[in-house]
Protein backbone atom coordinates (compact mmCIF):
# COMPACT_ATOMS: atom_id res chain seq x y z
CA UNK A 1 0.00 0.00 0.00
CA UNK A 2 1.31 3.30 -0.90
CA UNK A 3 0.60 4.82 2.80
CA UNK A 4 2.47 2.19 3.88
CA UNK A 5 5.51 2.57 1.82
CA UNK A 6 5.84 6.15 2.34
CA UNK A 7 6.19 5.85 5.86
CA UNK A 8 8.89 3.11 5.58
CA UNK A 9 10.57 5.33 2.77
CA UNK A 10 10.65 7.91 5.41
CA UNK A 11 11.89 5.89 8.36
CA UNK A 12 14.73 4.78 6.04
CA UNK A 13 16.19 8.40 5.40
CA UNK A 14 15.86 9.73 9.06
CA UNK A 15 12.48 10.21 10.03
CA UNK A 16 11.29 9.28 13.14
CA UNK A 17 7.97 8.07 14.65
CA UNK A 18 5.85 9.83 16.84
CA UNK A 19 3.33 8.28 19.24
CA UNK A 20 -0.66 9.29 17.81
CA UNK A 21 -3.44 8.36 19.06
CA UNK A 22 -5.27 9.33 15.60
CA UNK A 23 -5.80 5.65 13.64
CA UNK A 24 -5.98 7.44 10.28
CA UNK A 25 -2.41 10.02 11.28
CA UNK A 26 0.75 8.85 11.35
CA UNK A 27 3.87 11.84 12.89
CA UNK A 28 7.18 11.36 11.71
CA UNK A 29 9.89 13.96 12.69
CA UNK A 30 13.42 14.66 12.51
CA UNK A 31 15.39 16.98 15.36
CA UNK A 32 17.42 19.92 13.70
CA UNK A 33 19.67 20.42 17.14
CA UNK A 34 21.78 22.77 15.24
CA UNK A 35 19.05 25.26 14.30
CA UNK A 36 17.02 24.19 17.38
CA UNK A 37 13.64 23.12 14.70
CA UNK A 38 11.78 20.06 14.85
CA UNK A 39 10.61 19.33 11.79
CA UNK A 40 7.22 16.95 11.63
CA UNK A 41 5.46 15.15 8.77
CA UNK A 42 1.71 13.88 9.06
CA UNK A 43 0.85 11.18 7.26
CA UNK A 44 -2.62 10.81 6.56
CA UNK A 45 -4.55 7.88 5.11
CA UNK A 46 -7.98 8.88 3.01
CA UNK A 47 -8.28 6.40 0.98
CA UNK A 48 -11.65 5.32 0.97
CA UNK A 49 -12.65 7.70 4.14
CA UNK A 50 -11.78 11.22 5.43
CA UNK A 51 -11.75 10.98 9.38
CA UNK A 52 -10.61 14.45 9.88
CA UNK A 53 -12.26 18.17 9.33
CA UNK A 54 -9.72 21.04 8.38
CA UNK A 55 -10.57 22.26 11.83
CA UNK A 56 -9.45 19.10 14.13
CA UNK A 57 -6.64 19.17 11.64
CA UNK A 58 -5.76 22.82 12.36
CA UNK A 59 -6.06 21.36 15.92
CA UNK A 60 -3.78 18.71 15.53
CA UNK A 61 -1.42 21.29 14.83
CA UNK A 62 -1.83 23.69 17.28
CA UNK A 63 -1.32 20.92 19.86
CA UNK A 64 2.06 19.76 18.96
CA UNK A 65 3.34 23.12 18.50
CA UNK A 66 2.35 23.68 22.09
CA UNK A 67 3.58 20.54 23.44
CA UNK A 68 6.81 21.17 21.64
CA UNK A 69 7.56 25.08 22.38
CA UNK A 70 6.10 24.86 25.89
CA UNK A 71 8.42 21.77 26.14
CA UNK A 72 11.66 23.43 25.01
CA UNK A 73 12.47 20.71 22.86
CA UNK A 74 12.75 23.23 20.17
CA UNK A 75 12.74 26.92 19.24
CA UNK A 76 10.76 26.22 16.37
CA UNK A 77 8.23 23.91 15.32
CA UNK A 78 7.73 23.01 11.08
CA UNK A 79 4.86 20.73 10.50
CA UNK A 80 3.35 19.86 7.15
CA UNK A 81 0.35 16.95 6.14
CA UNK A 82 0.57 14.06 3.56
CA UNK A 83 -3.14 13.50 2.78
CA UNK A 84 -3.13 10.06 1.05
CA UNK A 85 -6.61 10.28 -1.01
CA UNK A 86 -8.65 8.45 -3.40
CA UNK A 87 -11.31 11.25 -4.02
CA UNK A 88 -10.12 15.11 -4.65
CA UNK A 89 -13.35 16.82 -4.60
CA UNK A 90 -13.78 15.04 -1.03
CA UNK A 91 -10.45 16.13 0.52
CA UNK A 92 -9.31 19.70 -0.93
CA UNK A 93 -11.27 20.65 1.68
CA UNK A 94 -8.16 21.13 3.77
CA UNK A 95 -7.21 23.77 1.58
CA UNK A 96 -9.41 26.07 4.08
CA UNK A 97 -7.51 25.46 6.90
CA UNK A 98 -4.11 27.01 8.33
CA UNK A 99 -2.36 23.96 8.11
CA UNK A 100 0.49 23.27 5.59
CA UNK A 101 -0.32 19.86 3.36
CA UNK A 102 0.10 18.37 -0.03
CA UNK A 103 -2.82 16.40 -1.50
CA UNK A 104 -1.00 12.95 -2.51
CA UNK A 105 -3.43 11.54 -5.06
CA UNK A 106 -3.16 7.97 -4.78
CA UNK A 107 -5.30 7.58 -8.40
CA UNK A 108 -3.49 10.18 -10.75
CA UNK A 109 -0.10 8.94 -8.81
CA UNK A 110 0.04 12.43 -8.39
CA UNK A 111 1.43 14.82 -5.44
CA UNK A 112 -1.26 18.11 -5.69
CA UNK A 113 0.38 21.02 -4.18
CA UNK A 114 -2.34 24.11 -3.48
CA UNK A 115 -1.60 27.43 -3.74
CA UNK A 116 -0.29 28.95 -0.99
CA UNK A 117 1.20 25.83 0.30
CA UNK A 118 5.13 25.47 0.40
CA UNK A 119 6.67 24.06 -2.80
CA UNK A 120 9.12 22.24 -0.33
CA UNK A 121 9.61 21.26 2.76
CA UNK A 122 13.46 20.43 4.14
CA UNK A 123 13.95 18.48 0.55
CA UNK A 124 10.66 16.45 1.47
CA UNK A 125 9.67 17.23 -2.04
CA UNK A 126 12.13 14.60 -3.86
CA UNK A 127 12.01 12.02 -0.90
CA UNK A 128 7.76 11.47 -1.52
CA UNK A 129 8.16 11.39 -5.20
CA UNK A 130 10.27 8.21 -5.21
CA UNK A 131 6.85 6.78 -3.47
CA UNK A 132 4.92 7.76 -6.87
CA UNK A 133 7.88 6.91 -8.86
CA UNK A 134 8.28 3.05 -7.48
CA UNK A 135 4.21 2.43 -7.97
CA UNK A 136 4.93 3.84 -11.71
CA UNK A 137 7.31 1.44 -12.26
CA UNK A 138 9.71 4.42 -12.02
CA UNK A 139 7.94 6.42 -14.73
CA UNK A 140 8.07 9.99 -14.41
CA UNK A 141 5.71 11.20 -11.17
CA UNK A 142 3.41 13.64 -12.34
CA UNK A 143 4.16 16.49 -9.37
CA UNK A 144 2.07 20.14 -10.07
CA UNK A 145 3.09 23.08 -7.43
CA UNK A 146 -0.54 24.38 -8.70
CA UNK A 147 -3.73 23.12 -10.09
CA UNK A 148 -5.08 23.72 -13.02
CA UNK A 149 -7.62 26.49 -13.82
CA UNK A 150 -10.74 24.39 -13.22
CA UNK A 151 -9.55 22.97 -9.94
CA UNK A 152 -8.55 26.35 -8.57
CA UNK A 153 -11.95 28.00 -9.80
CA UNK A 154 -13.17 24.62 -7.74
CA UNK A 155 -11.57 25.26 -4.39
CA UNK A 156 -12.14 28.77 -4.44
CA UNK A 157 -13.24 29.33 -0.57
CA UNK A 158 -16.93 29.35 -0.31
CA UNK A 159 -18.73 32.22 -1.00
CA UNK A 160 -19.69 34.66 2.57
CA UNK A 161 -23.03 34.61 2.06
CA UNK A 162 -23.55 35.73 5.51
CA UNK A 163 -21.56 38.90 5.59
CA UNK A 164 -23.02 39.71 2.30
CA UNK A 165 -26.79 39.21 4.39
CA UNK A 166 -25.46 41.17 7.24
CA UNK A 167 -24.36 44.13 4.66
CA UNK A 168 -27.66 44.21 2.74
CA UNK A 169 -29.48 44.19 6.25
CA UNK A 170 -27.78 47.40 7.56
CA UNK A 171 -27.77 48.73 4.34
CA UNK A 172 -31.75 48.14 3.42
CA UNK A 173 -32.43 49.24 7.11
CA UNK A 174 -30.59 52.62 6.44
CA UNK A 175 -32.21 53.18 3.36
CA UNK A 176 -35.47 53.11 5.25
CA UNK A 177 -34.81 54.79 7.95
CA UNK A 178 -33.31 57.65 5.41
CA UNK A 179 -36.35 57.90 3.63
CA UNK A 180 -38.87 58.26 5.94
CA UNK A 181 -36.64 60.85 8.41
CA UNK A 182 -33.05 62.21 9.19
CA UNK A 183 -30.25 59.15 10.42
CA UNK A 184 -28.29 62.44 12.13
CA UNK A 185 -31.19 63.13 14.19
CA UNK A 186 -30.95 61.29 17.81
CA UNK A 187 -34.50 61.66 18.70
CA UNK A 188 -35.37 60.15 15.47
CA UNK A 189 -33.36 57.30 15.61
CA UNK A 190 -34.37 56.64 19.36
CA UNK A 191 -37.92 56.85 17.99
CA UNK A 192 -37.09 53.92 15.34
CA UNK A 193 -35.14 51.87 17.77
CA UNK A 194 -31.66 52.97 18.79
CA UNK A 195 -30.61 52.13 22.30
CA UNK A 196 -30.11 54.49 25.40
CA UNK A 197 -29.94 53.16 28.92
CA UNK A 198 -32.72 54.56 30.43
CA UNK A 199 -34.92 52.59 27.95
CA UNK A 200 -33.75 49.37 28.08
CA UNK A 201 -33.58 49.38 31.56
CA UNK A 202 -36.61 51.11 32.78
CA UNK A 203 -38.98 50.45 30.31
CA UNK A 204 -37.40 47.31 29.47
CA UNK A 205 -37.02 47.68 26.08
CA UNK A 206 -34.15 45.39 25.24
CA UNK A 207 -34.73 45.09 21.92
CA UNK A 208 -33.56 48.35 21.42
CA UNK A 209 -29.68 46.09 22.13
CA UNK A 210 -30.54 44.19 19.00
CA UNK A 211 -31.67 46.52 16.63
CA UNK A 212 -29.49 49.61 17.39
CA UNK A 213 -26.64 47.12 15.87
CA UNK A 214 -28.07 47.62 12.38
CA UNK A 215 -28.58 51.40 12.87
CA UNK A 216 -26.68 54.29 11.70
CA UNK A 217 -26.54 57.81 12.10
CA UNK A 218 -25.80 59.09 8.61
CA UNK A 219 -23.97 58.04 5.62
CA UNK A 220 -20.63 58.28 6.44
CA UNK A 221 -21.02 56.00 9.85
CA UNK A 222 -23.13 53.37 7.31
CA UNK A 223 -20.15 53.15 4.60
CA UNK A 224 -16.78 52.91 7.10
CA UNK A 225 -18.80 50.36 9.08
CA UNK A 226 -19.82 48.32 5.77
CA UNK A 227 -16.28 49.00 4.43
CA UNK A 228 -14.74 47.30 7.80
CA UNK A 229 -17.30 44.32 8.00
CA UNK A 230 -16.75 43.36 4.32
CA UNK A 231 -13.01 43.63 4.68
CA UNK A 232 -13.07 41.23 8.21
CA UNK A 233 -16.48 39.35 8.17
CA UNK A 234 -15.62 37.82 4.90
CA UNK A 235 -12.00 36.82 6.20
CA UNK A 236 -13.71 35.44 9.51
CA UNK A 237 -16.73 33.62 7.86
CA UNK A 238 -14.30 31.43 5.90
CA UNK A 239 -12.18 30.46 8.90
CA UNK A 240 -14.54 29.44 11.23
CA UNK A 241 -17.79 29.09 9.20
CA UNK A 242 -21.17 30.64 8.55
CA UNK A 243 -22.89 29.70 11.71
CA UNK A 244 -20.65 30.75 14.34
CA UNK A 245 -19.49 34.04 12.27
CA UNK A 246 -23.45 34.41 12.56
CA UNK A 247 -23.65 33.83 16.69
CA UNK A 248 -20.33 36.01 17.15
CA UNK A 249 -21.52 38.85 15.19
CA UNK A 250 -25.13 39.14 16.93
CA UNK A 251 -22.97 38.69 20.73
CA UNK A 252 -20.48 41.06 19.94
CA UNK A 253 -23.23 43.36 18.53
CA UNK A 254 -25.65 42.99 22.11
CA UNK A 255 -22.11 43.23 23.85
CA UNK A 256 -21.19 46.24 22.63
CA UNK A 257 -24.71 47.73 22.96
CA UNK A 258 -25.32 46.05 26.64
CA UNK A 259 -21.60 47.89 27.78
CA UNK A 260 -22.69 51.20 26.16
CA UNK A 261 -26.05 51.05 27.90
CA UNK A 262 -24.62 50.63 31.12
CA UNK A 263 -21.90 52.77 30.81
CA UNK A 264 -24.15 56.20 29.63
CA UNK A 265 -27.55 55.43 31.96
CA UNK A 266 -27.21 58.21 34.13
CA UNK A 267 -25.00 60.20 31.28
CA UNK A 268 -26.33 64.02 30.64
CA UNK A 269 -27.17 64.68 28.06
CA UNK A 270 -28.65 60.98 27.53
CA UNK A 271 -26.59 59.53 24.75
CA UNK A 272 -28.37 57.52 22.15
CA UNK A 273 -26.33 54.72 20.82
CA UNK A 274 -26.21 52.68 17.39
CA UNK A 275 -24.17 51.40 15.06
CA UNK A 276 -22.42 47.90 13.90
CA UNK A 277 -19.14 48.65 15.68
CA UNK A 278 -19.56 46.75 18.12
CA UNK A 279 -19.87 43.53 15.94
CA UNK A 280 -17.46 44.77 14.09
CA UNK A 281 -15.17 44.94 16.70
CA UNK A 282 -16.30 41.75 18.02
CA UNK A 283 -14.85 40.09 14.31
CA UNK A 284 -11.58 41.73 14.79
CA UNK A 285 -10.85 40.28 18.38
CA UNK A 286 -12.03 37.42 16.98
CA UNK A 287 -9.45 37.60 13.95
CA UNK A 288 -7.09 38.75 16.72
CA UNK A 289 -7.51 35.18 18.43
CA UNK A 290 -7.26 33.53 15.23
CA UNK A 291 -3.87 34.82 14.35
CA UNK A 292 -2.21 34.69 18.52
CA UNK A 293 -3.47 31.08 18.56
CA UNK A 294 -2.62 29.51 15.29
CA UNK A 295 0.68 31.74 15.27
CA UNK A 296 0.01 31.74 11.47
CA UNK A 297 4.09 33.12 10.55
CA UNK A 298 3.29 33.47 6.88
CA UNK A 299 -0.05 34.46 6.41
CA UNK A 300 0.23 38.54 7.25
CA UNK A 301 -3.16 39.68 5.59
CA UNK A 302 -5.03 39.24 8.98
CA UNK A 303 -2.83 42.46 10.18
CA UNK A 304 -3.01 44.05 7.35
CA UNK A 305 -7.16 43.71 7.39
CA UNK A 306 -7.11 44.90 10.96
CA UNK A 307 -4.96 47.34 10.92
CA UNK A 308 -6.77 49.09 7.64
CA UNK A 309 -9.91 48.70 9.96
CA UNK A 310 -8.51 50.40 12.57
CA UNK A 311 -7.60 53.02 10.49
CA UNK A 312 -11.45 53.18 8.98
CA UNK A 313 -12.76 53.29 12.48
CA UNK A 314 -10.36 55.72 13.81
CA UNK A 315 -9.71 58.44 11.06
CA UNK A 316 -11.98 57.24 8.22
CA UNK A 317 -15.12 58.51 9.26
CA UNK A 318 -14.30 61.59 10.74
CA UNK A 319 -17.48 61.93 13.34
CA UNK A 320 -17.76 63.10 16.69
CA UNK A 321 -19.18 61.35 19.33
CA UNK A 322 -17.78 57.90 18.41
CA UNK A 323 -18.96 55.37 21.01
CA UNK A 324 -15.50 53.84 22.23
CA UNK A 325 -17.26 52.16 25.16
CA UNK A 326 -19.51 49.96 22.80
CA UNK A 327 -16.23 49.41 20.90
CA UNK A 328 -14.51 48.00 23.83
CA UNK A 329 -17.77 45.98 24.91
CA UNK A 330 -18.02 44.14 21.66
CA UNK A 331 -13.77 43.67 21.51
CA UNK A 332 -14.39 41.78 24.43
CA UNK A 333 -17.21 40.07 23.30
CA UNK A 334 -15.96 38.66 20.42
CA UNK A 335 -12.51 37.43 21.98
CA UNK A 336 -14.49 35.65 24.67
CA UNK A 337 -16.65 34.09 22.02
CA UNK A 338 -13.80 32.70 20.01
CA UNK A 339 -12.20 31.44 23.02
CA UNK A 340 -15.13 29.18 23.63
CA UNK A 341 -15.80 28.60 20.07
CA UNK A 342 -11.80 27.27 19.85
CA UNK A 343 -12.50 25.53 23.30
CA UNK A 344 -15.57 23.13 22.29
CA UNK A 345 -13.81 22.99 18.34
CA UNK A 346 -10.30 21.81 19.74
CA UNK A 347 -11.61 19.45 22.95
CA UNK A 348 -12.75 16.81 21.16
CA UNK A 349 -9.29 16.59 18.98
CA UNK A 350 -7.80 17.03 22.14
CA UNK A 351 -9.32 14.11 23.76
CA UNK A 352 -7.47 12.07 21.20
CA UNK A 353 -4.10 13.41 21.05
CA UNK A 354 -4.11 12.48 25.31
CA UNK A 355 -1.40 10.07 24.65
CA UNK A 356 0.60 12.07 21.95
CA UNK A 357 4.38 12.06 22.99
Amino acid sequence: MIYNSAITLMMNNGYQVMGSNVPCLALLFQHDEVNEQMNIVGLMNNVGKSELTSEQLDSITFQIERKFLIGRYAREVNIIYLVFSDDFERDKKYSQGKSAFWLMDVLCKRIVVFEDQPDDFFGLKSLVKNVFDEQRGNSAAIFSSTENRTDRQKRKKKFPIITVLLLFINIIVFIWLEMNGDTENPVYMLKNGAALGRNIFDKHEYYRLLTAVFMHFGIGHLINNMLALWILGSKLESIIGSIRFVILYILSGLAGSLVSAVHYYNSVPPVVSAGASGAIYGILGAILVVALIQRRRNDKSMFIRMGLVLFLMFYGGGRQGVDMVAHMGGLAGGIAIMLIFKFFSDKQTFDKLKNLR
